[in-house]
């Protein structure tokens, strides 16, 4: 009669480790699925800044076109004080002639628009802005265009 005794017994490790096994699968399943959440939410984070970027930076060209045809003007642009909590810098850069909208934060996220069309007198100085100024001011005067924090009058 011990023989089943130790075999009841037995049983009863059994389906302990089996429930065992079956808790650490499901916490595994729940840490993939959190995980895998965790990766798209960042991933679609990555694509709005990157998308918002791209539409300041086309904003401020559109600015430095603008001034560039318009001597001793000033164009004011209205920006986002922050995008998806992600703080930035708008620097115009003369070497190249591009607009940079670069985040401060981690990440590392950068959009870099050439600059057309803009008259042969004028010439783009180095300047930056940061994205907090709620209002870039692309100024043209003396031959030079630049961008500074602006303030929105009507």
């Amino acid at each position: 009669m011990k023989i089943y005794g130790s075999q009841n017994k037995r049983k009863g490790q059994y389906q302990i480790i089996i429930e065992m096994l079956l808790v650490l699968v499901g916490i595994m399943i729940a840490g993939y699925t959190f995980s895998l959440f965790t990766d798209v939410k960042t991933g679609a984070n990555t694509i709005a800044v990157r998308d918002s970027f791209t539409v300041i930076a086309d904003q401020v060209v559109n600015g430095v076109v603008k001034a560039s045809a318009t001597p001793n003007s000033i164009q004011r642009i209205r920006i986002p004080g922050k995008i998806a909590e992600t703080s930035y810098k708008i620097t115009l850069d003369g070497a190249r002639n591009v607009v940079n909208v670069t985040s401060l934060g981690t990440g590392g996220i950068t959009v870099t628009k050439q600059i057309f069309n803009i008259g042969q007198p004028n010439r783009i100085r180095n300047s930056e802005v940061s994205g907090s100024s709620l209002v870039v001011e692309v100024v043209s005067e003396a031959g030079e265009i630049r961008i500074r924090r602006g303030n929105w009058t009507s």
